[in-house]
């Protein structure tokens, strides 16, 4: 997984985090537990994280300058929510987006919110703008095309077409060269991250799929400029002031545990000790593994839960 991906699912991960706490008063909190009054969340390895709704702290190793994702899609209902709360206009309009090759613009996409809703597969296909493939060519996707709608994702299905790769799946269903060439290779690069020679036929099957029901979800907005400076920058501040400290440059390098209870009870960062009443991890797991091993702990020992998010490329 690229770096900076694996930076950006942190960074958000932890100021989530901040942000649910920091909606909330002490009194409230302590409604849980009657010892929380300090909470530590750790961005550890890339960056360090804690807020404060109360009294809490985030501990960041290293400033982000730029998290890498520039586009935010119709479903991010999450993120269009949160720039409303905040007050603040970092997009512009919904935009249309194009595939280009060599020979220039090959396929251009409306804004599909603007756009009447068809049924699956027709608004897709109807809509979307194939500037230089001719008909012959749009004509032989319609094999593969019914291929697609009687996916149905089962076991069954799965175990079909997953032996064979996308590449073949392409020529069994006749899909002319200049089709594959233009759309659907270019397509598998985007969407699975590997040329159709390696990608299950199966997988292929699901993305398309996808991609046919799903119409507006693929509408999307640009941020202007960086996404630290018009939204994450903001959000900060606004949990500033509702109490959330920031302390930076700071390295997680141990946790020390309360005997009695077997929770997490102070946070080491070189010389640097926060004591804490309960301590947010949004790190990775090899991050996690080092300190545990530092302090020989059983993980069985750790008083905590846990959220685990899974990626994976074809």
């Amino acid at each position: 997984m690229p770096a900076f991906w694996r930076k950006f699912e942190l960074f958000v991960l932890a100021l989530w985090a901040a942000f649910e706490l920091s909606g909330h008063s002490c009194s409230e909190l302590s409604g849980h537990s009657p010892y929380l009054r300090r909470l530590r969340t750790v961005l550890s390895s890339h960056e360090g994280f804690c807020s404060q709704g109360f009294d809490v702290t985030v501990l960041e190793n290293d400033s982000l300058d730029d998290v890498g994702i520039h586009g935010y899609w119709y479903p991010y209902r999450n993120i269009f929510s949160l720039v409303d709360e905040l007050e603040i206009k970092p997009f512009i309009n919904w935009t249309k987006f194009a595939q280009y090759s060599a020979e220039g613009l090959e396929v251009e996409f409306p804004v599909f919110r603007d756009l009447p809703q068809l049924p699956t597969p027709l608004g897709t296909l109807y809509y979307s703008q194939f500037v230089q493939l001719p008909l012959v060519d749009r004509l032989t996707s319609l094999p593969l095309t019914a291929a697609v709608i009687n996916f149905d994702n089962t076991d069954t299905t799965w175990r079909k077409y997953d032996s064979i790769t996308a590449r073949e799946l392409f020529k069994q269903f006749g899909c002319s060269q200049k089709l594959y060439q233009k759309v659907l290779a270019p397509l598998l690069q985007v969407g699975l991250f590997a040329p159709a020679e390696q990608c299950s036929a199966a997988a292929t099957l699901g993305l398309l799929s996808y991609i046919l029901a799903h119409q507006k979800d693929f509408d999307l907005v640009l941020c202007r400029g960086t996404t630290r400076e018009n939204i994450f920058k903001p959000w900060m501040e606004s949990m500033t002031t509702k109490g959330c400290k920031f302390e930076k440059g700071l390295s997680v390098t141990d946790l020390l545990l309360n005997e009695e209870t077997g929770c997490i009870s102070e946070v080491v960062c070189g010389k640097e000790m926060y004591s804490a009443d309960a301590v947010v991890l949004a790190v990775g797991i090899s991050t996690l593994q080092k300190l545990i091993e530092n302090r020989h702990f059983n993980l069985e020992s750790f008083n905590i839960t846990s959220q685990s998010m899974v990626l994976f490329r074809s």
